[in-house]
């Protein structure tokens, strides 16, 4: 599965949105890929992988410097009974 979110604000609207530069303006583009394994009965593992877009620095990579880019990947066990 595949699911696209894209986010532009400016400060007169939104108010004070994470991610507006200092004049108020900013945007957000994201990517989401899930997908659903069924593991024996009563058990699912949820893999989500998200690639996150901003137009200013709000991360930060590994070596702590500004970037305008995250990717992210999350494991969820999901048990039914």
């Amino acid at each position: 599965m595949l699911r696209r979110e894209c986010f532009s604000g400016f400060i007169g609207v939104l108010g004070s949105m994470v991610g507006l530069n200092d004049e108020g303006d900013g945007s957000v583009f994201a990517l989401t890929f899930s997908g659903n394994e069924k593991i024996g009965k009563n058990i699912t593992l949820i893999p989500k992988l998200r690639l996150d877009t901003m137009s200013n620095d709000l991360f930060l990579n590994r070596d702590l410097n500004p970037s305008k880019n995250l990717s992210s990947f999350m494991l969820a066990p999901v048990f039914a009974f």
